[in-house]
């Protein structure tokens, strides 16, 4: 795993398979730690409203103790009051409990084969890097060379306007 830290908390992740909050930019997975993705879950499917308020206190304090990516925010804003609006329905009695399973259908995602990347991918990029690095070094020379060319150029013209 490339990001090895937990999108929210930032603890270390011990889980191989953990849990995809959200993908950021240049469809980089956010991920989750199990403490983290378990807080969401009761947040979002628990039945006990004290679970829930509970749930949503921890992941907004955690929210608000570190900078996290525009993508992690508008994701956790977006389950934060989602979890919310729930809670209250729960707490005045009118939420239909069997709309819990069509959710969990429509949101079931699970990075497949064909979106992680593979080791030839990971290769081909590390090569095009080197190559990207060796094309980055000659052109910083050759620009140096003109720039200093120039720079001579330029001094030689004043001296020869004004001593000769």
């Amino acid at each position: 795993m490339k990001n090895d830290n937990c999108a929210l908390c930032g603890r270390e992740l011990t889980n191989e398979n953990a849990p995809v909050l959200t993908m950021g930019g240049y469809g980089v997975p956010r991920y989750l730690c199990d403490n983290c993705a378990e807080q969401i879950e009761v947040a979002t499917t628990s039945q006990n409203i004290d679970e829930i308020s509970a749930a949503i206190k921890a992941l907004g304090s955690k929210l608000s103790l570190s900078d996290h990516d525009s993508a992690t925010m508008d994701t956790m804003n977006e389950i934060l009051n989602n979890a919310m609006e729930r809670g209250r329905a729960i707490k005045a009695g009118s939420y239909d409990f069997s709309l819990d399973d069509e959710i969990a259908e429509e949101d079931t995602f699970e990075l497949n084969d064909e979106l992680l990347e593979s080791e030839e991918d990971k290769k081909l990029d590390e090569e095009e890097e080197a190559k990207n690095k060796k094309m980055n070094a000659v052109l910083n020379w050759i620009s140096i060379i003109l720039f200093s060319a120039l720079g001579v150029f330029a001094v030689y013209r004043i001296l020869d306007m004004f001593l000769f």
